[in-house]
């Protein structure tokens, strides 16, 4: 009898494992059921969208090509950067402006943009990511114009105010939008092009600096040259399609599972499965979402706290790290180390083409790396080159070359390598770590807090100068904060690639002691495996 029993259960357990793999291998009855209706009804979502009906490239292809044109917002976002660097150099003494003046024309564009921030939720859930990014679309235009046509400090003020509050509101709504589009596999690598095309943008300016620069009026050609860029914008966001999980937020699971046969590949059964696992989850946290108040969920969920703090953490690093301050006075910075006026213009060139080359791995290798190898091992090299530049302050100044030349050199081994870490691994932790009905308020926390350092760093970065000399500013305080950055990330920071946006649950519900000690021991393995050149093995191939 005890065998017969044994047999049994040996038999139901053989069976519950069957049932199990079967439910692997096929969906649901109901999911079956519910995926017949939606292909029945994709014939009349197509022909009301002339992108999703007549548009047909692969779903890999198609996915690229919604990142590149979502991401025009990031060129915006770099030419603002780096087109101010020439601008100082000029416009202070067309507007008579006092030094505390051009502070606030610099530092302030960051207060637009915790505003911007603050209306990402908002803007999000009412218009969607596509009529949010056309919302940025429009302040940049008004923006570009009150600036190229300002002839005192309150009207280019105000045009960097509008300026602002679009890079706030763009920087919440473009990571998230291409996250929510994405798959597990190109995810990350997806979301870098937001960073490419934002050092695309940096280069650009630095570019547009150079053709004006000896034109009269030359500040007035430079911000104004945003218009040409705006529009562009513009016109990638009205092809852009809605992204999936907003649309069935809205109650268009039609219009929603059409964008999905376009951007995944439904003959995989895992994206398939994807889809109904993601509309189950999303429906039943926003059910839940109507009978508190969600914003708390942040920080009483501890799921939640934990990536808001780790995307916290990730932006307080990134902007501190100097980047900044780095470009938006890179002509100042150029001219203190050495340059004529002419030559700083001409010369910021070089640092941001680097900044361009080294967006390039993260953009090829991030899913196949990880975040945690990609912001890891730049963050060294970051913390060397910002060494170099405070240094090179050091040098007498009738040793120009010198000087120059030991700046040039950190600058750009600096844009090199912030640029492959630092840059686009914190914009794609934010963009995954939140559940969907607390994506916005996360991705509006985590864009709050970069601005919130974009205006320390920049608006005060004069006075930091003066009382801690640039040596103390690059090595001391922006190196320090960056060695600090580099053990948070070391310990803190859990690895989130081959995961769907649903999945990323249990990696946030893991206690954070748990964490450490996988995290130790992983280094401990690759250091292992890196002193025995098995460099394979370490990077994860």
């Amino acid at each position: 009898m005890e065998i017969l029993d044994s047999m049994n259960v040996e038999e139901k357990n053989n069976e519950a494992k069957t049932a199990a793999s079967l439910d692997e291998t096929f969906l649901s009855d109901s999911d079956e059921k519910e995926e017949c209706q939606l292909k029945e009804q994709l014939g009349h979502v197509y022909r009301s969208s002339w992108f999703l009906g007549y548009f047909k490239p692969q779903p890999v292809v198609f996915q690229w090509i919604l990142t590149i044109f979502a991401s025009i917002g990031g060129v915006l976002f770099g030419v603002d950067q780096s087109l101010i660097s020439a601008v100082l150099l000029y416009m202070p003494q067309d507007l008579h402006l006092t030094s505390s003046q051009v502070s606030m024309v610099v530092g302030f564009p960051a207060l637009g943009a915790l505003l911007g921030s603050a209306i990402v939720p908002v803007c999000n859930l009412a218009t969607g990511r596509k009529g949010s990014l056309i919302i940025t679309t429009v302040l940049y235009t008004v923006g570009a114009i009150l600036e190229a046509d300002s002839h005192g400090f309150g009207t280019m003020l105000a045009g960097r105010m509008v300026i602002g509050v679009a890079l706030g509101l763009e920087g919440g709504t473009v990571p998230m939008y291409i996250a929510e589009c994405a798959s597990k596999k190109k995810r990350g690598s997806l979301i870098s092009i937001y960073q490419f095309m934002l050092q695309v943008g940096i280069l650009l300016g630095y570019v547009v600096d150079a053709m004006f620069v000896n034109v009269a009026g030359n500040w007035r050609f430079m911000l104004g040259s945003s218009l040409f860029f705006s529009t562009l914008l513009g016109l990638g966001t009205v092809v852009l399609p809605e992204s999936p999980r907003w649309l069935v937020l809205t109650d268009r699971v039609n219009t929603a599972y059409a964008m999905w046969t376009k951007t995944k590949d439904l003959s995989q059964l895992d994206e398939r499965k994807e889809f109904f696992e993601m509309k189950r989850k999303v429906l039943r946290e926003h059910e839940e979402s109507k009978k508190r108040m969600v914003w708390l969920d942040l920080f009483r969920v501890r799921r939640n706290f934990r990536a808001v703090f780790l995307g916290v953490m990730l932006m307080v690093i990134q902007e501190f790290s100097g980047i900044n301050a780095i470009s938006y006075y890179m002509g100042t910075l150029l001219h203190r180390s050495g340059f004529s006026s002419l030559d700083s213009v001409y010369w910021s060139m070089l640092p941001g083409f680097c900044g361009i080359l080294g967006t390039l791995p993260p953009v090829l290798l991030m899913d196949r790396l990880g975040r945690r190898m990609m912001i890891l091992a730049p963050m060294s090299v970051v913390i060397i080159s910002l060494a170099l530049c405070g240094f090179s302050f050091l040098i007498p100044k009738t040793n120009t070359s010198g000087r120059t030349g030991l700046y040039m050199l950190g600058v750009c081994i600096y844009e090199l390598f912030w640029s492959q870490g630092l840059g686009p691994v914190p914009w794609v932790i934010l963009g995954e770590v939140f559940p969907a009905y607390l994506r916005n308020h996360g991705m509006a926390v985590g864009d709050f807090v970069t601005f919130v350092g974009n205006f320390i760093t920049t608006y005060w970065f004069s006075n930091m100068a003066t009382a801690m000399t640039e040596t103390g500013v690059f090595a001391g305080f922006f190196g320090g904060i960056t060695f600090l950055g580099l053990l948070y990330c070391l310990l803190l920071m859990p690895e989130t690639k081959d995961r769907t946006l649903e999945q990323l649950d249990e990696v946030f519900e893991m206690p954070t002691k748990k964490l450490v000690a996988k995290n130790i021991e992983s280094s401990r393995i690759a250091m292992i495996d890196l002193l025995h050149f098995r460099f394979g093995k370490a990077l994860g191939w």
